[in-house]
Parts: structure tokens; sequence; C-alpha cells
């Protein structure tokens, strides 16, 4: 079996190199390989440090990968060693050596190669879902950080079975594809029965009603709620509409928006009736610069006298704000310092949200562009 292997073995405890004679054989097996490997075009050399406890000699798994290198022994793949690999994992014509949890694993090389395969074509995926119009190879290298060759290489697998298309106007684009997936998911899962797993334990943590809110046009709309667990809650309707610079759950998503979007509902509430009016920009702007510093919004009696609420926003692909979370509660109980203890909570479960619609790892909130003085 042609392989080409470099790894070192170390254990966890104080350690020493082992004996010269495994040096020797180490050295010898080496001269072989290259013996072996003349005219194959596969290099067989490898570069190994084992150790063991000072104590005694090297552990009967540790012997037994030596022969299995060494040709005395047939390499067993996946088999598992209490050794830290300190090297690097690295793909060999056969086989891999790597590290899982601590312990030497032995992998079929082909196996790795189509995971990280898969990976790397889904990346490209995510990276066209982010962006409206077509990219071409390059733009998709770099955003991705593959090279321009294995871009090309996974764009035509793509292309052959259907999911990304030529534009006509150069550049490639995701196919007709993605709305049928994108129908069909509509149709069988509910977009509530998702999420709501993710709020049961938030509403047992508070004891609080949970809210669910989304923007139609510059108006908050509850789409759900989880009751709150005390005998006293909040009384609230599912497809009411709210004020969206008044409510935890519209600051939430107004900070989660563009400088643009907040300066366009800033002059669209300019001419509306009350209580939906916006008589000055300047306190829109300072709410959304708090909410995008701490990461979470509050309503302190904003909205309704004797209601407190502390909100969050969840973004998918792109950083774009999809919907906003809530708890809500009678200002007496749910008191700033107990909002103080929940906003890390909420912000948490929001961000994981947002993670599972394709959002950023770190936070729900981006840097915008402009600024509240800017667009005032």
């Amino acid at each position: 079996m042609a392989v080409s292997i470099s790894f070192q073995v170390t254990r966890r405890s104080s350690c020493r190199y082992a004996s010269s004679a495994a040096k020797r054989s180490a050295a010898s097996a080496s001269q072989r390989s290259r013996r072996n490997s003349r005219g194959t075009g596969v290099s067989l050399q490898w570069a190994r440090r084992i150790s063991c406890p000072s104590d005694r000699a090297p552990t009967p798994p540790a012997a037994k990968l030596c022969r299995a290198l060494d040709g005395q022994g047939p390499i067993d793949t996946r088999r598992r060693l209490p050794y830290r690999v300190h090297a690097r994992e690295q793909i060999t014509s056969d086989c891999v050596i790597g590290e899982h949890r601590g312990m030497v694993v032995l992998r079929e090389a082909h196996e790795v190669s189509a995971v990280l395969s898969v990976g790397k074509a889904l990346s490209i995926v995510e990276s066209m879902l982010q962006v409206p119009g077509p990219l071409s190879a390059r733009e998709i290298g770099e955003r991705c950080s593959i090279n321009r060759t294995t871009a090309h290489r996974l764009l035509n697998t793509l292309i052959h079975h259907g999911w990304i298309e030529r534009h006509v106007e150069g550049g490639y684009h995701l196919s007709a594809k993605f709305l049928a997936l994108a129908h069909i998911s509509t149709q069988t899962r509910s977009f509530l029965d998702e999420i709501r797993p993710a709020l049961a334990p938030l509403s047992e943590l508070s004891r609080e009603t949970v809210h669910v809110g989304l923007l139609d046009g510059f108006d908050i709309v509850h789409v759900d709620k989880i009751e709150s667990l005390e005998h006293v809650g909040v009384s609230s309707r599912i497809g009411a509409r709210g004020i969206t610079h008044r409510t935890s759950l519209g600051k939430a998503l107004l900070a989660a928006s563009t400088d643009d979007f907040v300066a366009a509902y800033i002059e669209q509430g300019r001419y509306r009736e009350p209580p939906f009016t916006v008589d000055a920009a300047e306190p829109v702007w300072e709410s959304v610069r708090r909410t995008r510093e701490s990461g979470y919004s509050l309503d302190d009696e904003e909205d309704s006298i004797g209601v407190r609420c502390l909100g969050a926003a969840v973004c998918g692909i792109g950083g774009k704000p999809l919907f906003a979370i809530s708890l809500t509660g009678p200002s007496p109980r749910f008191t700033l310092a107990v909002c103080d203890r929940l906003a890390p909570t909420l912000v948490s479960v929001a961000r994981q949200l947002s993670q599972r619609f394709g959002g950023e790892r770190e936070t729900g909130y981006r840097a915008k562009a402009g600024g509240a003085q800017d667009a005032v």
C-alpha cells in the first residue's frame, strides 16, 4: 500500500523518545519505503516521533502502529490510539492520520476528501445566497477562500446536477431548483414550529410572556407568543400591530437594519397619524445606537405604562433582520435588574436562531454604514 505520512505522537503525561531500536526500525522502514516507491510516482517518506512514559517501553497500540507503518502489519483504518497528534492532519494516498478528541485516528483519504469537497460546495452556495446578482469564479474563490481551479471544478459539478446556472451576462447564479426547494420547505415545515423549541427554555427561565414579531412594511406585527407562567401576565393579541420605534421588538429590528432603512422609517413617520408619528429623529437614532452597542433593546414602559419589554433581533444570511423575539412582563415584577439578568440569555437564544437561519456567528448586529448624525 502506497502512503505518504508525516506525524508526531506523544502521550499527555511527561514523555521521552522511544527506544533506539524503534528509531532504527523507523529508519530502515523509511529506506525500504523509498526503494519500494521507485517508479510509482508516490513518495513513501514519513517522519515520526513516538514517545512513551519513561518507566516502560511503548504500549502495544503504539507498537502496533509502528509495525503497520513499517510494513509488518496492516493499517487498521479508524483505529484509535491513546496518543495526541502534534502534526497537522495530512491526507495520504490511502489513509489519513488525524486527531479526534485527543485520539489518533486513521481514516481513508477518499472519505476526508469527500467531506472537504462537500463543505466547499456548500460554502459556494451560501456565498451566492448572500449576493443578489451573479458572481464570477474569481469572486466565488475569494469569498470562499478557495483557489480558482477548485472553484471551477465545484461549480461545474453543481451545474451538472442543476443547482447552479451560468448567467447570460457572465458569472454564475443559483438555479430555479432553490425556488422549488424553498416552496417545498414552506409547505412541509412551519417557521413558528421551527423556532418554538428554542423559545420554550426562555419562557421557563423568565416565566414571562415571550413574543415573536416581524416587520410588515414599517410596522411591527406580533406573529406568535408563549404565555407567561405566572398567574398575572401581560395581555397581547397575535396579529396586533405595534409602533416600531417604541416597542422592544421594533427597536431590535431597527437596530439590525441598515441606516438607510432607519432614515426611511423616520421620514415616513413624520407624515403618519398618531400614534405611529415620529416626532423627532434623534431619539430614534439614540435608541438604535444603544441597541447596537448592547445587543438587545429595551422598552421601559414607553409603549404601555406598567409594561416592560426586552428584545433581540434574529438575522439571516448577510445580516438581514428576519424577526425579533422579546420578553414582556409587568414592570413591578419585570424590573430593570431582572432585565439585566435575563438579557444575556435572550441575546444567546437570538444568536443561536440567527446561526440556524444562516446569520453571522458572532452577533445579530453589524456595524452599519453612516450614523445618526449623518442621517438626521
